[in-house]
């Protein structure tokens, strides 16, 4: 099989500036890697970590199925160093600095490694928080992972800390087997839950996604004003919203 075609999107909350974004994605060609965040908006300078969260994981991905807490320690090293460098030269306010120091930053983490074969593909997938990512064939849902149901959606999310000692690293995982046709969409919280509660109710949403989605400007454009439609009709919270669609 040949490697994917990727298309991307990201959007921040309305009335709210670009870099406000607390989300963030990261991708690498070379290596099939994709990786998306979302930093937790209670969590001070949360969009920081994000970024330097999911460079980090298609800069130094998982190997293991079940990576150990040891190993997940040593690997947050080089990112809490970037994090920290950050900070200094970013934030001047104080008081949030002391928040940082004393809360930590916190976000998911969605990572995925594509393993390529003749007639297929094995996807390795690591989940940390409600970022959340679809099997998608014939516009019907095959599986979705770390979360399936609605009802796991909720306010409070496990997440990925800035501070070591602030983290339980209750990562989970799974294998999926990709075949030619099939497409993935590795989404935060808030487009994951409008698009499981839609196919949930017999709606085709990876249809309408493929047909919108482009890395033409001005199709691009257009699936913008689809978000923000369904956001006016309350269908989708309002909160930044991160997508990477996978069309194998």
């Amino acid at each position: 099989m040949t490697p994917p075609k990727i298309y991307r999107f990201t959007l921040q909350k309305q009335m709210e500036e670009a870099d406000s974004n607390e989300d963030a994605f990261d991708i690498s060609i070379k290596k099939d890697i994709v990786a998306i965040a979302d930093g937790l908006t209670t969590s001070p300078a949360s969009g920081i970590w994000s970024k330097i969260i999911v460079k980090n994981f298609t800069e130094r991905p998982f190997n293991d199925d079940n990576p150990t807490k040891e190993f997940l320690i040593k690997w947050l090293e080089k990112a809490m160093v970037n994090f920290e460098s950050t900070i200094s030269s970013k934030v001047d306010d104080e008081f949030v600095v002391d928040m940082i120091k004393t809360k930590g930053a916190a976000t998911t983490l969605l990572g995925c490694r594509i393993y390529p074969n003749l007639k297929s593909h094995d996807v390795k997938i690591w989940a940390i928080g409600d970022s959340n990512c679809f099997h998608i064939r014939k516009n019907n849902i095959i599986s979705a992972f770390p979360i399936s149901k609605l009802e796991g959606f909720s306010n409070k999310t496990y997440a990925l800390n800035s501070i070591v000692d602030r983290n339980n690293f209750n990562f989970k995982f799974t294998i999926w087997k990709i075949k030619s046709g099939d497409k993935m969409i590795l989404s935060t919280d808030a487009f994951s839950k409008w698009f499981l509660w839609a196919s949930l109710n017999g709606q085709k949403p990876a249809k309408k996604i493929k047909k919108k989605l482009s890395k033409n400007t001005e199709r691009m454009n257009r699936f913008q004003n689809y978000v923000e439609k369904l956001r006016s009709k309350k269908k989708i919270n309002d909160d930044d919203i991160t997508l990477i669609y996978l069309e194998f």
